[in-house]
Order: C-alpha cells, then structure tokens, then sequence
C-alpha cells in the first residue's frame, strides 16, 4: 500500500496518537477518538488501534509487531522502507503483510499531497514525529497526545509491560551493568514539545 491510498482518508476527523509513557497504563480509552494511532509498544496497550507506526527495525520488532497483530487483526502498519539496523529491514520481518511503506526524509512542506505522492514523510526526532506527519497526510483536523510523558524505568518493569523488548534489555543490563535503565519514556516526553510544534505548523488543532 501506499502513502496516496490513504491521503485524506479521515478528513475533517480527530485522531490520537499515542505513545508509551506510563501514564498509557492509566489512560480512560473510552473518551478518545476512533481513529488511533500507536507509536511503537504502545499497540500492547490500546485498544482497537487503527495504525501502528514504528521507525527503526531492532530485534525486538518482529515480536512487538506479531503481537500487535495478534491482538488486533485489522491494525495497518505504516512503516519506513529504507531503514536498516545490523542488516535487518522492515521488509524481513513483515512476513507478506499489507504495509504502508514510506520513505523517511528531512524535508518537510505543509503540502500532503506533495508527501504522499512523493511517499515520504518526515523523520523529524523519532516516530511520534513522524506521527503527526503521517494524521495530518490522512486529514485529521484535531489530534490528541496520549502517553507522552517520561521517567526512567528499571528494565524488568519495562519488559513486564512490553515483553517483546525483554530479550534487549536483558542483554542491556547484561553489558551495562545494574544500574542501566531504559530511558524511552522520557525520550517520549522531549519528542512531544515537537509533536506540539508540528500540529501548529500543520494547522491542527490538539485536543
């Protein structure tokens, strides 16, 4: 599939995007819109998510990407195609599925159907950005941030959360020492001032 099949598909519509700080194990799904998107892990959590978007091919993903799938047969990935960690491409690890496949850039214009011709979308500071690229490319006027908060984690709480990341940050721990902590959350927490940035650059309104 591509970027073009999903141009304005939800015009005029609110979507969520979220991430996966810990406030997501608390969050009320109940008041959020219908259209969401997950960033990463996130898709363990949400429920009836309609996009699960992910930059970088670790080891993990193939796990986290079953699993969401698992859960949620209908969920459409929307995935960069050139991105490649130790050799490994999303392409690999896909096994046949239907994907959106874009092309990560720097360049960035308020134009979607520049993009989405183009097939590409901004890589920005991590795939929230991206993200929101990707709800103003479908038309979705207003957008919430969900889970975009941060602190540090010890890696078995966080690998009791997402398992498909256990295998890592076992290893992790293993090079690092005891003290090693994850800090994704709070990596999620400095990405979301950009979101914030985006949505005004694109227009969008957060809810």
């Amino acid at each position: 599939m591509n970027l073009t099949d999903f141009l304005g598909k939800h015009a005029g519509q609110p979507c969520a995007i979220y991430g996966k700080g810990p406030s997501l194990f608390n969050h009320d799904f109940s008041q959020d819109p219908h259209v969401r998107i997950c960033v990463n892990d996130a898709a363990y959590v949400v429920p009836k998510p309609t996009y699960l978007m992910m930059h970088d091919p670790t080891s993990d993903a193939k796990a986290l990407i079953d699993r969401a799938i698992a859960h949620n047969p209908d969920v459409i990935l929307v995935l960069p195609s050139c991105s490649t960690i130790d050799g490994r491409t999303f392409g690999g690890i896909v096994d046949g599925r239907d994907v959106v496949w874009y092309v990560k850039r720097d360049q960035l214009s308020h134009d979607p159907v520049r993009h989405a011709c183009a097939g590409t979308m901004w890589g920005g500071k991590g795939t929230g950005t991206t993200a929101v690229h990707f709800s103003h490319i479908i038309g979705c006027n207003r957008v919430k941030l969900v889970a975009f908060d941060g602190k540090m984690e010890p890696p078995q709480d966080y690998a009791c959360q997402f398992p498909a990341t256990a295998p890592t940050l076992t290893a992790c721990a293993q090079k690092h020492g005891s003290n090693f902590m994850p800090a994704y959350s709070w990596h999620y927490s400095r990405i979301a001032r950009i979101m914030d940035g985006l949505l005004a650059y694109f227009g969008q309104e957060r809810i």
